[in-house]
């Protein structure tokens, strides 16, 4: 494995490499200093050779040693020692980035190729200070005494046999080091001790399995023993004890008394977690004063979880800790985020926990929160989000689900060009105010793999600009990885190039809503895994004709769900070639507010829900079988092949047109039926009833909104399967049917 776990914990490389990288650095840069080099380089080498025995020595045979243990635990000590050293280095060196002192990439570690190439000037005024030589020199000091005592342990004769350098036992010494040196920090298993010679060796210690050595039984036994010392939970009238080696704590917060005695001696503490859910015994004034002087004392957190508390304003002390990852606090109450916060530069996870999504902050964001440059994870109202200046210089951050185009410079649509990691959702708003097509292109929306889902708006401003619509949306080339897409308020008159190709193949959710000036909609039945389209207020699209299928021989393959609203302009739908397949997935079909479309169309062999929405003020011509109507003036064709046998829902505004022309034996799989808005029904013809009454299967009869209804069918108990009648919104109705229910 490539490290050795202890609780939690992983040793090893990590250190190993961090330590190497500044040895080298300062071995280039800081000759003058004397003794640093040397000194780095032998932390570096004793690092390597604990490494080597923990990986490569027969460990086992002393899993219940007393001292053995102790030695682990020094080791485990000290390794979180020098683990917050180098990190304090990485926080000064975003810290005077962020300043402007010097250019440093925002996304380097200690561990990166570019790290000793981009701080020099840094490095230079870093280890000139006394307090970083003296920290330093401890942690030297500490890991060679660890050294000093690992001749205790058997080592496999295969690493003393060949070479010793810095003390240091290695098979070939000379191959290893800038093996060792590779700037990566995630490392190959096979290379770490993993050569042939000493793979073999494991196996044989381990019984002849082959493919990856394990950990030894003492460490399966003392990540068991020290797993009670990694996390301690406090919670009310417990008197536990919190162990100073602890590096998890959740505590209640009437226990934070406890936290507050114990903060001096948690030195490897990494996260806090303080629940106030419970009945709280300490007034909120003290539990504050806890809470302040705690989180002063622990300046090494890494994650703060603070849950369930009223915080009016946050604990300063936080602003301090040149560690933290994540924090989480209540925002209920919190009127804005302090200044400081900018300063958690190491900072990847920022949440405010709201009880009601009605609730925000009252105020925007700090200025300079552009400056985390670290962050990934932004759990904030997202229009907040959406107005931080220069927020393109958030290059981690992994969910921007609200990005609003604004004049000025650091709100632009080139501010998301470097953003390579945004991944789920993004919404880009007011496009009306977005400049040119390079500033759009400067975007760069076509290198954002992680995207799933892109939905675009344009306000009611730009209901002008024809052309720059145009220009707009072509610019916006998104990644063909995207699943979802839809385009909102756009009034172009035609598609953009990348929806007329096969580009955006993986596409499984589309929606064109309120492009009044749309006129051709481009052949979306050429995308193979579209699942969803919903076509809501295209104005003026007046045809649909066989180019939208795409000319493939199976038009909208896997497409489940298919909706028109409001397409007032709608008069023709045709199909396709003769030779094409449509819809063969096709389960639930709704046509809203089309009321000029006429014509017939294959009707698609399978569909689970029909949804007819009817007018009484458009003028409609019964047809004879094998025609059934979809609404009051739009047929469709059926066949043997190709009927509404297996439709299984059924929702309709005027039943009367309805039992006209769709016979009931042609729904023998109808188990549900919903009368909705059906302003003209008073009650039941005798022709009406004798409909209901051979629908075989229906299980549930639905009235909605029918204002003028008076009178329920007489006779619901023929429909022997019938479970639930439900009325809603039919105020005039007195009375329950004549022969019961």
């Amino acid at each position: 494995m490539a490290g050795l776990e202890i609780g939690g914990w992983f040793a090893s490389i990590f250190l190993a490499r961090l330590a190497d990288q500044v040895g080298s650095y300062i071995g280039k840069q800081l000759k003058y200093q004397k003794g640093a080099k040397t000194k780095l380089n032998q932390l570096e080498a004793n690092l390597r050779k604990i490494h080597a025995v923990i990986h490569a020595t027969d460990l086992g045979r002393y899993q219940r040693a007393a001292h053995l243990e102790a030695w682990l635990w020094e080791l485990r000590d000290a390794a979180f020692e020098a683990e917050d050293l180098l990190d304090g280095f990485e926080y000064q060196i975003l810290r005077d980035t962020a300043k402007g002192k010097h250019k440093v990439h925002s996304n380097f570690s200690f561990a990166s190729s570019s790290f000793a190439q981009s701080t020099t000037a840094f490095f230079k005024r870093l280890f000139f200070r006394d307090e970083d030589l003296n920290e330093l020199d401890k942690v030297i000091e500490r890991f060679d005494k660890i050294v000093a005592t690992i001749g205790n342990f058997p080592l496999p004769s295969h690493l003393g046999a060949q070479n010793q350098q810095h003390g240091v036992l290695f098979a070939d010494a000379q191959r290893d080091v800038p093996e060792w040196r590779e700037t990566t920090s995630i490392m190959n298993e096979s290379e770490v001790l993993g050569r042939e010679h000493e793979i073999n060796s494991l196996d044989s210690m381990n019984g002849g399995q082959s493919g990856k050595y394990v950990v030894h039984d003492l460490l399966h036994h003392l990540a068991e023993s020290l797993s009670a010392h990694e996390y301690c939970r406090v919670e009310d009238d417990e008197s536990e004890e919190i162990p100073e080696r602890v590096c998890h704590v959740y505590v209640s917060s009437s226990n934070l008394a406890k936290l507050y005695e114990t903060a001096p001696k948690l030195k490897n503490l990494r996260s806090l977690v303080v629940n106030g859910s419970l009945l709280d015994t300490v007034a909120k004034s003290k539990l504050m004063e806890f809470l302040k002087v705690t989180l002063k004392r622990l300046k090494r957190l890494r994650v703060i979880v603070i849950d369930g508390l009223v915080l009016d304003v946050l604990p300063e002390g936080i602003g301090h800790m040149r560690h933290l990852r994540y924090l989480e606090v209540p925002g209920d109450q919190l009127i804005d985020l302090p200044k400081w916060i900018c300063r958690l530069y190491q900072l990847q996870g920022l949440s405010l926990q709201f009880r009601s999504p009605l609730l925000h902050l009252g105020r925007p964001l700090p200025r300079g929160i552009h400056r985390l440059v670290n962050i990934r994870y932004l759990n904030i109202n997202p229009e907040k989000v959406s107005t931080i200046f220069k927020i393109g210089k958030l290059r981690s951050l992994q969910e921007l689900r609200e990005f609003h185009v604004r004049k000025g410079n650091g709100y632009e649509l080139g501010q998301l060009r470097d953003m390579r990691q945004l991944r789920g959702q993004l919404s880009i708003m007011n496009l009306d105010m977005a400049g040119s097509a390079s500033e759009c292109r400067a975007a760069e929306l076509d290198n954002k793999e992680h995207l799933s889902a892109l939905h675009l708006y344009w306000g009611q401003l730009g209901r002008k600009g024809i052309d720059k619509h145009e220009e707009v949306l072509e610019a916006l080339w998104p990644h063909r990885n995207l699943s979802e897409l839809r385009i909102i308020g756009y009034m172009g008159t035609k598609s953009p190039s990348w929806m007329e190709t096969s580009w955006l193949s993986n596409l499984e959710h589309i929606e064109l809503e309120d492009c009044q000036g749309w006129e051709v909609l481009p052949p979306l039945g050429q995308l193979p895994f579209l699942k969803i389209l919903h076509l809501k207020s295209l104005k003026l699209v007046k045809n649909i004709f066989s180019e939208f299928y795409g000319g493939h021989s199976i038009a909208f393959p896997l497409l489940e769900e298919l909706l028109f609203s409001d397409m007032g302009e709608w008069r023709q739908w045709s199909g396709a070639k003769a030779s094409s397949q449509l819809f063969p997935r096709l389960r639930r079909l709704q046509i809203d507010r089309c009321h000029k479309l006429r014509g017939s169309l294959v009707l698609p062999t399978v569909l689970e829900r029909l949804h007819i929405v009817l007018s009484d003020d458009v003028t409609w011509e019964s047809y004879e079988k094998p025609h059934v109507v979809l609404s009051d003036d739009v047929i469709w064709e059926s066949s043997e092949t190709n009927d509404i046998s297996s439709i299984l829902k059924l929702s309709i505004d005027n039943i009367a047109l309805l039992t006209d022309c769709l016979p009931a034996e042609c729904l023998p799989s109808l188990y549900r039926l919903d009368v909705v808005y059906c302003s003209s029904l008073e009650s039941f013809t005798d022709e009406q009833e004798k409909w209901l009454q051979r629908l075989s299967s229906l299980e549930e009869l639905r009235f909605s909104d029918c204002d003028n209804l008076t009178r329920l069918p007489t006779d619901l108990n023929s429909l022997a399967l019938l479970k639930t009648l439900h009325i809603e919104g039919c105020p005039r109705i007195d009375s329950q049917p004549e022969k019961g229910i």
